[in-house]
């Protein structure tokens, strides 16, 4: 199995654990890191950022992961902030839905036509969630592209 088959595979595990959860979590936060290449496991199997504007790595003070994972599933400004990084371009709405609905994520294409929706328990599940499956569908589009 190619590298990028894998990651996909995980992509998919990781948006049903986050469509099953109620609320968000460090576990799914640590989960969505490691998917996506903003955490990283040294040898031992220790949690640790890579800086971006110097490069070094940070660590959890007395294995603490909690001080350097971000929290992404429970904090709209954190998965916004991730989303812009990630996908600069990416022309998307948040939109709050009262009981029975759920909060969704709507991305459009560059008609302005909602091209994908994705929907969790929370905002910032759902932004995860609409995250990872257009992560997933541009590793897919790069991969039919022959990039």
């Amino acid at each position: 199995m190619t590298q990028q088959k894998a990651e996909a595979m995980e992509h998919g595990e990781l948006i049903a654990r986050l469509e099953a959860a109620s609320e968000g979590s460090h576990e799914l936060n640590r989960a969505l890191g490691l998917a996506i290449g903003e955490l990283h496991l040294d040898a031992k199997g220790d949690l640790y950022r890579i800086d971006r504007d110097d490069g070094s790595h940070s660590y959890g003070g007395n294995g603490d992961e909690t001080i350097i994972t971000p929290r992404w599933t429970t904090s709209l400004d954190a998965i916004v902030a991730l989303i812009e990084r990630k996908l600069p371009s990416a022309d998307y709405d948040i939109h709050h839905r009262r009981a029975p609905y759920k909060p969704t994520v709507h991305w459009y294409d560059e008609k302005g036509e909602a091209w994908r929706v994705s929907d969790a328990q929370t905002k910032p599940l759902a932004a995860c969630i609409a995250l990872l499956q257009a992560l997933r569908t541009q590793d897919q589009g790069d991969q039919t592209n022959g990039s």
